[in-house]
């Protein structure tokens, strides 16, 4: 009986430890280092990785002038996924392409149908940031393309184009207001501008809130204006900004 125990015991104590060393030899075991991804190409801060050119090129259907295997396809491929990064740097890109089609002759084709998705931030900072870059880069769009700038487009509106300068305006004239308040006559003058020129304002941003809650019919969208203060606020520094930078600096607006 007790050489029974014994033996139990053993085997116990044997599966036991069977059990501790693979274990300890499947914590000690090293893991292989994940290759590093080949780059294709760099476009400012931004990368063409092997693996994107896969899954764009191999793995997606390609249009009839590059479908095929040889190099020449495969070329036209990446060279379209660097003019994709390329444009992708500034806001404006696909209005400045469609500007540049059309007075070269050519017709652009609207598809309904289409959908493409559009990454915006859900935060009130990142949000205004982008609106931002969207009124610098404006400014050297209509640079490039100076007869577009008073009709505005679709994207971008009379009331999106004249609303940013329309209130660094009005913010110049309430500054000057205060730095004036010695000379009365000044001060009635500035006041009496800004009162003119904030009705212009309201009456440039009010109807997009009364559509927007004709159309969902939350009475929120009333308050769409103040909204639209904040954002033409940061499209009017990024206009700034892009004044600056590429009419007093001119840089490049190529």
């Amino acid at each position: 009986m007790r050489n029974y125990k014994f033996e139990k015991w053993e085997t116990f104590v044997n599966y036991t430890l069977i059990v501790c060393i693979l274990f300890l030899i499947s914590c000690g075991e090293v893991k292989e280092k994940d290759p590093e991804e080949i780059i294709l190409a760099r476009i400012g801060d931004v990368t063409i990785s092997l693996g994107e050119f896969m899954r764009r090129s191999e793995m997606t259907i390609r249009p009839p002038y590059c479908s095929g295997d040889n190099n020449l396809h495969k070329k036209i491929v990446i060279n379209s996924l660097i003019a994709e990064k390329m444009l992708a740097l500034e806001a404006g890109e696909d209005n400045d392409l469609a500007y540049r089609l059309a007075d070269a002759g050519g017709t652009l084709r609207f598809v309904p149908s289409a959908r493409v998705a559009h990454f915006h931030s859900a935060r009130l900072r990142p949000y205004l940031r982008t609106q931002m870059w969207h009124g610098f880069w404006r400014v050297k769009l209509y640079r490039k393309h100076p007869r577009r700038a008073p009709g505005g487009d679709q994207y971008a509106g009379l009331a999106d184009l004249f609303a940013p300068p329309l209130l660094i305006v009005i913010i110049g004239l309430f500054a000057l207001q205060l730095l004036a308040i010695p000379r009365f006559a000044m001060v009635a003058a500035c006041g009496g501008a800004v009162a003119v020129l904030a009705v212009v304002y309201a009456a440039l941003r009010l109807p997009t809130a009364l559509r927007l809650y004709r159309r969902t019919g939350d009475r929120r969208m009333l308050f769409f204006t103040d909204f639209a203060l904040l954002r033409d606020a940061a499209r009017a520094i990024g206009m700034m900004r892009g004044f600056w930078h590429f009419t007093i600096r001119r840089k490049a607006t190529y």
